[in-house]
This record gives C-alpha cells, sequence and structure tokens, in this order.
C-alpha cells in the first residue's frame, strides 16, 4: 500500500469529493503552491494520500480564517519543523 500512497491515485474530481474542496479552490491551491500533485503521463492531476491530508489542513486554515498567504508561511513553517525532528 505504500506504493500507492507515494503514487498518485486520486484524480481532482475525486480529491474534491473527499475534500469537500471546489475543484476550482484546489486548482487554485496549485496555483499558489500550496499543493503539488504529481501528474500522470498524460498530464492528469493524481493527487497521493499527503496531498489529501494537505489539502484537508488548507482547509481547516481557511475555515479558521487564514488568507492563503498566511496558509502558506504556516505551511512552511510544519513542513520545516517535521523535516527537523526526522533528522536522524
Amino acid at each position: 500500500m505504500s506504493g500507492e500512497s507515494a503514487a498518485g491515485r486520486y484524480t481532482i474530481s475525486v480529491m474534491a469529493e473527499l475534500t469537500g474542496i471546489p475543484i476550482r479552490t484546489l486548482r487554485r491551491y496549485e496555483e499558489r503552491g500550496l499543493l503539488d500533485p504529481p501528474r500522470s503521463d498524460g498530464g492528469t492531476r493524481r493527487y497521493t494520500d499527503a496531498d489529501l491530508a494537505r489539502a484537508r489542513r488548507i482547509a481547516q486554515l481557511a475555515r479558521d480564517g487564514v488568507n492563503l498567504e498566511g496558509i502558506r508561511r504556516i505551511l512552511e513553517l510544519e513542513d520545516t519543523t517535521a523535516s527537523a525532528n526526522h533528522i536522524p
């Protein structure tokens, strides 16, 4: 299953259904650099489990009133902290 998680397996329409985030908003998040789903050879977005979790985190922050720039900064800090905690 970890191979499936690493490779994208959710299309944008499935991602929208799973997260409750409209497709247009998911595309906006990608344009702003908040999400970066891998693409198939044909160019189709193929979201991963990590993208799913990240999209849910973005939606939570947006519901809390954080703007997209604030969300970007929060995610950067969370990513940096997560990386620092995994250094041997």
